[in-house]
């Protein structure tokens, strides 16, 4: 039977090897609602996808599918903000990986692509929002070097609790490396 006798390295292997990595396109982009949608407490809103859309056409790394078997298992959307004189900084508005493909290093995989997109920006550093009380990807984002910027209260309107965090790290890998 497949999957018996395999440990944890084998399987995570096995995992990396076929995985497909595709850009969002106005062709897939109803692929990125399903994942979202199936993945995420929030529905995003639909100016984001626009955004998504947007970007990636002049920068197809900022939003990425990340398949197994023809199944979306993560997703990846990043946005520049410009602010002014001072260097960009990245968003992070999407990163997350289907809880069956947990823990076999596809989120440290997209993070990765994200702080590489940071650097190509120019990017000082990069941010994103958790919910307060998840723990999973707090755990997550601090082992890879993002700290507690802020606390935002009733960020998320539909959510208890409705407090987010915005999180934040340098953009350069060499001050804070990813940990897979």
């Amino acid at each position: 039977m497949a999957g018996v006798g395999r440990g944890h390295g084998e399987r995570r292997r096995e995992a990396m090897d076929e995985l497909e990595w595709r850009a969002v396109t106005r062709q897939n982009v109803h692929e990125l609602r399903a994942f979202n949608a199936g993945v995420f407490p929030v529905r995003f809103a639909e100016s984001l996808y626009q955004r998504v859309l947007d970007g990636c056409a002049a920068r197809p790394a900022s939003a990425q599918l990340v398949s197994h078997a023809r199944r979306v298992v993560g997703a990846l959307c990043c946005c520049a903000e410009e602010k002014g004189e001072r260097a960009p900084r990245l968003y992070v508005a999407v990163l997350g990986v289907a809880a069956a493909y947990r823990g076999r290093g596809i989120g440290g995989m997209l993070l990765s692509r994200a702080v590489e997109l940071a650097e190509q920006l120019g990017a000082e550093s990069m941010y994103l929002h958790v919910q307060q009380d998840n723990d999973e990807a707090m755990d997550f984002y601090t082992k890879r070097g993002f700290h507690v910027a802020k606390t935002i209260p009733n960020y998320y309107a539909r959510l208890e609790p409705s407090a987010a965090y915005e999180l934040q790290r340098s953009a350069c890998l060499v001050t804070s490396p990813i940990i897979n």
